[in-house]
């Protein structure tokens, strides 16, 4: 007696349907389990952000965290990345790319619509974690307070980066303080800070994309976190921020 498949029974069109819906199913099952949204801004440098990203992984990996990396693009050359992140992607560790306009805000709000784990982290394509990043934002993702890392610059070797290393954000000052002595910019840095993603999306909270030049969408954003009464804590754990390294680029 021949075996009756049960594609015969039930038609091949309706198992096919049996098996997309079961794709979609683990699909949105694997999203439900990102448990931290890393969000960064690109535009143009790829070496720098393959070493973030060879960091996060193996901090990933090691520590067991379940993350999702955004790579916001403006169209710029984000594809020469596709190699390496082939290479550092694993089941804990998902990278995607996301092209929208140059414009710092409009990128990081991209991500923002698009995330799916409940904390997110903020962080610039010129940022590189310390080594215990990942391990310390596990425990921040509990506290409803956006969490500003503290910021270090290379040592310098010109005036320029003189200049930078004076300007190194540290956790000392509180946000009272600050925002008294009208220290706005130094209430904290979009390329470098967690939160929980509720927290944004319960007072609509996004970065204003009216900004078209570089900086003033960051006080801009933490003076309307405060004006939500969101805390904004500052802590040890640290991003070394390898930017440009002149004047004459600084101010272009």
């Amino acid at each position: 007696m021949r075996e009756v498949l049960f594609s015969e029974i039930v038609g091949r069109k309706t198992v096919k349907n049996i098996y997309d819906r079961i794709g979609l199913y683990i699909k949105s099952l694997k999203k439900s389990m990102v448990q931290i949204s890393i969000i960064i801004s690109y535009y143009y440098r790829d070496t720098l952000v393959s070493e973030t990203l060879s960091l996060l992984s193996d901090q990933s990996l090691k520590n067991k965290i379940n993350i999702e990396i955004f790579i916001i693009d403006s169209n710029t050359n984000s594809a020469s990345l596709n190699p390496l992140v082939a290479t550092v992607s694993h089941e804990l560790c998902s990278i995607r790319t996301i092209n929208t306009s140059n414009n710092l805000s409009a990128k990081r709000n991209a991500g923002i619509n698009n995330a799916n784990g409940s904390y997110l982290i903020f962080l610039d394509d010129d940022c590189i974690p310390s080594a215990n990043f990942l391990s310390d934002f596990m425990h921040f993702k509990f506290i409803s307070s956006c969490i500003c890392c503290r910021v270090l610059f290379p040592q310098p070797t010109n005036s320029y980066q003189t200049f930078r290393k004076q300007k190194e954000i540290r956790p000392h000052k509180s946000t009272a303080i600050l925002k008294k002595n009208n220290y706005a910019p130094f209430l904290g840095v979009a390329m470098a800070f967690g939160i929980k993603k509720s927290l944004l999306l319960d007072h609509n909270l996004y970065f204003n994309e009216s900004f078209k030049g570089y900086g003033w969408e960051d006080p801009d954003f933490f003076i309307r976190l405060t004006d939500f009464e969101i805390p904004i804590k500052h802590v040890t754990t640290s991003i070394l921020h390898l930017e440009s390294s002149s004047f004459s680029s600084y101010y272009k």
